[in-house]
């Protein structure tokens, strides 16, 4: 007589914790992805709920999982978020920080002295706010133990490929990809300068300057000595010549990529002669090769 093993299944509780200016589309993302796994007959089965401070939580158990979604812009308080995200601890969950949500866990303490990741856009005020953590925002996810962090608007999705290959499996985790023409787990973030902080006025005080430009050609620029010309670099901005060129070349480098320009070319524009100088400047500002960057962008298009 043959007997056929039972295929288990276990009941997997997601909670979706509903903070301030949060991305709605993560949850509905969420939601329908976990109907996707239950299609594709995943051996686990996967509810997804709403908490909030108007909505009480049910008894947690250890397998259930916390997201706290991507943000739109930083949070300026929090409140119930912490009494939420204290019980899930307390109960050794595991908790998926999005985007924006990681402020919340670094306001706990709980990413002091380790590394972590957010989107490149929260990253200055980030450091500034949380010296203590170790930020990388090269990276798509970091983990530490049963905390996760991880950068991007989208990065629901890679949330969703780390669980599922996590408890899954990797034969089905790959089949999932396959169903939904997925990239899977993203090596590497896209880093967009021409969205950072002042950016239109880092253009606005290099433009009207060939390049490559000297500290002293844009002090002259200004009409200013050296030294003035870095006293108010530094008032206005907060940053060195260094650092504000390197911002602006980064710049151009996006808006040439999205010409179509060659590497070649992108180089010549923005006074780099030696392409081996213009990988290590790309490597440096984008934290990746630029053959892997342009792969992601065009991914990305």
């Amino acid at each position: 007589m043959t007997y056929l093993m039972k295929k288990t299944s276990t009941l997997r509780n997601i909670y979706f914790l509903e903070v301030n200016n949060y991305l709605k589309s993560s949850f509905y993302i969420l939601k329908d992805h976990c109907q996707i796994l239950e299609m594709l007959e995943a051996r686990n089965k996967y509810k997804v709920s709403k908490v909030n401070q108007r909505k009480k939580l049910e008894k947690i158990s250890s397998t259930d999982i916390l997201i706290i979604p991507p943000t739109l812009t930083s949070p300026t308080k929090v409140s119930f978020e912490l009494n939420i995200i204290n019980q899930f601890i307390d109960q050794g969950c595991r908790i998926f920080a999005l985007c924006g949500g990681v402020y919340y866990l670094a306001t706990m303490g709980l990413l002091d002295n380790k590394y972590a990741t957010t989107h490149f856009f929260f990253e200055k005020d980030f450091k500034i706010m949380f010296p203590k953590i170790k930020f990388d925002c090269s990276k798509i996810s970091i983990t530490h133990k049963k905390v996760t962090t991880l950068g991007g608007i989208y990065s629901i999705l890679d949330m969703l490929c780390i669980l599922v290959l996590k408890d899954e499996g990797r034969a089905f985790a790959a089949k999932y990809n396959l169903f939904c023409v997925g990239h899977g787990i993203r090596k590497e973030q896209i880093k967009n300068f021409d969205s950072i902080k002042n950016s239109s006025k880092i253009k606005v005080l290099f433009s009207g300057h060939e390049l490559p430009i000297t500290l002293e050609d844009l002090a002259n620029g200004m009409g200013m000595s050296i030294r003035t010309a870095q006293r108010y670099l530094r008032k206005e901005f907060n940053e060195t010549f260094r650092e504000l060129y390197d911002q602006y070349r980064a710049m151009l480098i996006e808006e040439y990529l999205a010409q179509g320009l060659r590497l070649q070319e992108i180089a010549y524009k923005i006074g780099i002669n030696d392409e081996s100088a213009f990988s290590q400047f790309f490597k440096k500002m984008f934290k990746t090769s630029y053959r892997n960057y342009k792969e992601q962008y065009l991914l990305n298009l």
